[in-house]
């Protein structure tokens, strides 16, 4: 009898967690665009910033992440605290300071003022709010995919994937024309961290050199005359004029500092083996390659993203003689012809992800007669048609992120020389023609590769949301069975006790007015509460969210009216006071 009980507990567990996954593919299914249309149609730009209105309150544009609401921002007050472009970031109410969506809680926002470089004062506090956004550090894979799920369900705001990472820092003394360079007390900071020794008067940037001969300044290298750094990470090297870094085309995630002299490489603060150098790159150019390879006497070097190590991919190859890259990633010698092409190995459904990335060494295999012509180039940057005797071939420079796998294709069909000719020839064009018979794959051999393997940790991240919201679910029904459905707060013994577990007690004596929000959820249709907590002394609570029933389904308008009315007489109950912002 137990075990039939058991069992029978098992199968309703099961049902309900096969019923939530059919429910959330249902939800990705049926996703509702025309509120995300509206606002885009609506919302109306802060002068050139990065903030909108709209329905009465602010939204931040932070890029790479769309826009976020700005729970706190008063929009009578709302202002930019600087009209330049660099600070079109940062602004300020009645309340806060803001860099992005976040606050910057020590500022007062009646004196601040952005003194350059993307620093902002108030005349006591100091801080750094960078123009440039990055992948927020604090938030991991799993909770960035668990936070993503439940804000489809109306049950959580998006995750902070990407942010404008801020600073405070000591009082500054002296700005630079370099972006993000000040000196502070004794220290000289860029982008708001210390440059350890650094002179800041010699301080410059490194010269980054791309694929086509242009130079920038670098991003991430700087030098003083006798430091050198990566980022504000102080490099075991000296500084000489000859030092420059190299983007690599298509590969933009990579940028290497080179010192000549050595025939060294660096990667941010990792420095690659000396007994191997010196070193020299293949290619500058990406398109078609996972890695970037650098040559050695003694073998073919990459670096692998994944385990953070140079490793050797083969023998060099290109030692042998004295091959010339005659297009971007294909490399002649005069008999033999080498090109570099990428490749991705995915499973199958029993243990799906990605698995690794391979960048090979290929050897043309066709019959080859003398030199190599070019005939044109393709809309000037999409490829090259170049000939070889009486076969003319195309070789691709779009690479394989636009869908184009092959870095050479041998061309069958005469007609289309005048097709690739047109300069006004679209990227879909080019994709249409040489997924058709009227180009072929030539034949080739392998020679080397590079390859990075891939853990199958990502499926833990996507599985654990699916995992962790089925319990939600279950749990959810069963306290709904046993008619259980837990406040935003507790009050007991003169306390009052928000029901989050980062929330500490609050004397009801010490409580100014408790405030109550309610916030539409696009994609749920449905509506989220959220409670703050001012105290006489100034401080306050965080905006908590909380919900009106115990459910993955957001509440009504008037759900969510009834049960904020019902919170307010509790705590009227109590002689504590309440305002419930409608609006």
């Amino acid at each position: 009898m137990k075990t039939i009980k058991v069992l029978r507990w098992s199968y309703l567990f099961l049902f309900i967690f096969v019923a939530f996954c059919l429910f959330f593919v249902y939800k990705i299914s049926h996703r509702d665009f025309s509120s995300e249309l509206e606002y885009s149609r609506e919302k109306k730009q802060i002068d050139s910033s990065i903030f909108s209105a709209y329905k009465g309150q602010i939204y931040a544009s932070v890029p790479s992440n769309g826009d976020y609401l700005i729970q706190q921002a008063d929009l009578a007050t709302f202002h930019l605290i600087d009209q330049s472009y660099q600070s079109r970031h940062v602004a300020a109410d009645k309340n806060h300071v803001y860099c992005g969506n976040l606050i910057l809680e020590k500022l007062n926002p009646s004196t601040t003022t952005a003194i350059g470089n993307d620093y902002l004062s108030d005349g006591q506090k100091t801080y750094y709010c960078s123009g440039m956004t990055i992948k927020n550090p604090d938030l991991g894979i799993v909770a960035e995919v668990s936070q993503l799920v439940l804000n489809l369900f109306g049950l959580y705001d998006k995750p902070q994937t990407w942010i404008y990472p801020f600073k405070e820092v000591a009082n500054i003394q002296q700005s630079s024309n370099m972006n993000g360079l000040v000196t502070s007390q004794n220290q000289v900071l860029l982008n708001g961290q210390e440059l350890p020794k650094a002179n800041a008067q010699s301080l410059r940037k490194i010269n980054r050199l791309y694929a086509d001969g242009d130079t920038r300044p670098s991003e991430v290298y700087t030098a003083d005359g006798r430091h050198v750094y990566a980022k504000n990470t102080l490099l075991n090297m000296m500084d000489s004029a000859d030092l420059y870094s190299l983007a690599i085309d298509a590969q933009n995630q990579d940028e290497y500092l080179i010192e000549p002299k050595s025939g060294m490489v660096y990667l941010n603060d990792f420095s690659f083996d000396p007994s191997h150098a010196p070193y020299r790159i293949l290619s500058m150019h990406g398109a078609h390659a996972n890695h970037t390879l650098w040559l050695s006497n003694d073998g073919i070097y990459f670096y692998d993203r994944e385990d953070k190590k140079v490793r050797r991919a083969a023998d060099n190859v290109f030692n042998k003689s004295n091959f010339t890259e005659i297009a971007p990633l294909i490399f002649f010698d005069g008999k033999t012809l080498l090109y570099l092409q990428d490749k991705q190995v995915w499973g199958g459904n029993k243990n799906p992800g990605l698995k690794s990335r391979s960048t090979e060494i290929l050897q043309l295999d066709e019959p080859m007669t003398g030199q190599w012509k070019k005939i044109g180039d393709v809309n000037y940057r999409y490829g090259q048609v170049w000939q070889n005797g009486s076969t003319t071939y195309y070789f691709d420079q779009l690479g394989s992120g636009q869908s184009i796998k092959q870095t050479i294709y041998k061309i069958v069909d005469p007609t289309l020389l005048v097709e690739l000719s047109n300069p006004n020839i679209r990227t879909d064009d080019l994709r249409e023609i040489l997924s058709s018979n009227r180009v072929a794959i030539p034949k080739s051999k392998m020679v080397a590769f590079a390859k990075t393997r891939y853990s199958d940790g990502h499926i833990w991240a996507v599985l654990f949301p699916v995992i962790f919201l089925g319990i939600i679910s279950i749990i959810f029904w069963i306290m709904r069975q046993f008619k259980i459905n837990p406040k935003p707060f507790d009050i007991d013994e003169n306390y009052l006790q928000l029901n989050n577990i980062f929330s500490k007690k609050i004397a009801l004596a010490d409580i100014d007015c408790v405030y109550f929000t309610k916030t539409y959820m696009p994609r749920s249709r449905g509506y989220v509460g959220r409670i703050c907590v001012h105290q006489k002394n100034g401080k306050k609570t965080r905006n908590l969210m909380f919900q009106a029933k115990m459910s993955l389904f957001a509440s009504s308008a008037e759900e969510m009216d009834a049960y904020i009315l019902e919170m307010q007489n509790l705590l009227k109950q109590h002689s504590v006071k309440s305002h419930f912002d409608q609006n």
